[in-house]
């Protein structure tokens, strides 16, 4: 997860932005046109004793000294668990769009808000987007490999080439430009970790040693830490699901995955 945006539609009586104010509660509000003040403080504003928590006075909830991000999922999409979890403390439900379709994430929105609703606790939504990425291609016979330690594996830029233990494609055409001898590539989550020994930009090849013995699935992400990648920031499933899913529904926050 990247940097994270808020959506702040507060404004003045005029209609204008009203001025920004440097501390909401126990955040720094670093947007522009931060409410002044509201009837309705923002979901993140702890104020005295979390009240923004506990809209119903009547009901006595726990006080809070932190704001829980919680991310929903296949288990956590029902009413019954979502107003379990707003009582718990949720104050931020976070939208994977690394999976799911925009109606799925819709059934989900469509659920959380009337779990607020019934339970009077506000919660935020944050759309945390797929962003780029760069993955292994698929394997003979669609099996996972055994990658032994010490062995040597080439990964090669012919995305159309299906893999085995001795040459792995990726989904990165810059690969071979982009990354030296001595760096680490990580991949799998992390689980397999490679060292560069040699590149070839022409052949689009880079040559690495298997720094752990692991078995690599097709598919897998892969992570080049240090590497400037030339990759779009925000890409087309990105740009689809901002403005035809977040912008309809009005999300609070944004986290820009890269």
């Amino acid at each position: 997860m990247g940097g994270i945006l808020r959506n702040d539609r507060s404004f003045s009586s005029g209609g204008a932005p009203s001025p920004k104010k440097a501390r909401l509660g126990s955040f720094v509000d670093l947007s522009r046109g931060a409410r002044e003040s509201s009837a309705k403080p923002h979901v993140l504003d702890n104020g005295v004793n979390g009240r923004h928590a506990n809209p119903n006075e009547d009901v006595e909830l726990p006080k809070q000294k932190t704001n829980i991000i919680c991310t929903l999922g296949p288990v956590s999409r029902d009413i019954v668990t979502l107003e379990a979890m707003l009582r718990a403390g949720m104050r931020v439900a976070r939208f994977n769009f690394s999976h799911g379709s925009h109606e799925y994430h819709q059934e989900t929105l469509d659920v959380l808000r009337m779990a607020c609703d019934n339970t009077g606790i506000f919660c935020a939504v944050l759309l945390d987007t797929k962003g780029p990425e760069i993955r292994t291609g698929m394997l003979e016979n669609g099996e996972p490999v055994m990658l032994e330690k010490d062995s040597r594996v080439v990964l090669t830029t012919d995305y159309k080439m299906k893999g085995n233990a001795q040459t792995i494609a990726v989904s990165y055409p810059c690969l071979a430009r982009d990354v030296a001898p001595g760096q680490t590539i990580l991949c799998a989550d992390g689980s397999i970790t490679f060292t560069v020994i040699s590149c070839d930009a022409k052949k689009g090849t880079v040559t690495v040693n298997c720094e752990n013995a692991a078995k690599l699935g097709e598919r897998k992400n892969m992570n080049l830490p240090g590497v400037c990648v030339d990759l779009p920031t925000i890409t087309e499933k990105d740009r689809d699901d901002l403005l035809n899913w977040g912008v309809k529904n009005k999300v609070d926050f944004v986290a820009a995955s890269f």
